[in-house]
């Protein structure tokens, strides 16, 4: 099966997270200062 989404670790939230393929890489969530 082709999955449209790949767990990335999220750094600020220090857990994995699941982002979608369909964002071509660019940061679908952006980080709160």
């Amino acid at each position: 099966m082709n999955k449209n989404y790949s767990i990335v670790w999220n750094a600020v939230r220090n857990m994995y997270v699941v982002a979608s393929e369909l964002a071509h890489g660019d940061s679908n969530v952006k980080t709160q200062v």
